[in-house]
């Protein structure tokens, strides 16, 4: 079930961007968090775009919520520590983050000045 729904989502022309042949799945990488090590993640999506990159992680949720505000706390710090690590590795890229809600399908873009609450609870400095 799970499978035909995202070959569904990834038919849609809404995202074309995100499934564009220059992009990756399942990117590794190191997150740092407070009052511990740095821990491996994977970035569901990494797309090279004209204007920087887009990052996205799957949610397969089947209540989706309206508002990046009603999102989980837990899934913006998710994605402010993928943007943090990535600015490490590509400094002064632009990074475009967003969930991408596959029961929906939509996807949600998070303001900067999101994941910017998060601050306190990631060891890394912001820019």
């Amino acid at each position: 079930e799970l499978a035909a729904e995202l070959s569904g989502v990834i038919a849609l022309p809404a995202f074309t961007e995100l499934m564009s042949p220059d992009g990756v799945s399942e990117v590794s990488l190191q997150v740092e968090t407070a009052g511990g090590p740095a821990q491996r993640r994977r970035i569901d999506r990494l797309v090279p775009t004209s204007h920087g990159f887009l990052v996205a992680d799957y949610k397969t949720d089947r209540e989706v919520p309206g508002s990046i505000e009603a999102c989980n706390p837990d899934y913006i710090l998710q994605m402010a520590g993928y943007r943090d690590a990535l600015r490490k590795i590509h400094p002064g890229q632009p990074l475009r983050m967003a969930l991408l809600w596959t029961a929906a399908p939509h996807l949600m873009d998070i303001p900067d000045w999101v994941m910017d609450g998060m601050a306190d609870q990631l060891s890394v400095s912001r820019p």
